[in-house]
């Protein structure tokens, strides 16, 4: 298998949590990355099913130019949808508002946490020029 070597930078609470998991920091950090990354998958794959194309459009609407930066606020998309159906973004998408903002709410941790990435990653890709539909938030991308 082929190993892409490169420096990395971390907050000191970060690299202690990993110094506490063993000697081997490379190995630690793959481990927990490729353990992140399966559960990013897992959880993408249940969200799919939950979201329609219209519900997807009114999340990416709402978190577009949302900063998660810590992990508190990752928990809270619920609260950022639910403050949009003050600004009619239920009608215009033609969604059950308050039944989307339920749905939100009853995310597990791990499920908010791939919503807000594959949200992310949809507007990378808007970024980057292409024109994704909305119901590709949770489609798996190479």
């Amino acid at each position: 298998m082929l190993h892409n070597k490169f420096n990395i930078s971390m907050p000191e609470e970060i690299s202690t949590k990993i110094a506490s998991r063993g000697d081997n920091r490379s190995g630690v950090i793959t481990l927990s990355l490729e353990r992140y990354f399966a559960i990013l998958e897992t959880s993408r794959r249940a969200l799919a099913e939950k979201f329609d194309k219209r519900e997807c459009a009114l999340i990416l609407d709402t978190l577009n130019g949302c900063a998660f930066v810590d992990t508190i606020s990752l928990q809270l998309v619920y609260a950022n949808i639910e403050d949009s159906l003050d600004d009619g973004l239920d009608k215009k998408w033609r969604v059950d508002g308050k039944e989307l903002v339920k749905k939100l709410r009853a995310l597990t941790y791990a499920e908010n946490v791939t919503l807000v990435d594959a949200a992310e990653r949809w507007w990378g890709r808007v970024e980057n020029g292409e024109q994704p539909g909305y119901d590709e938030l949770f489609k798996k991308k190479k």
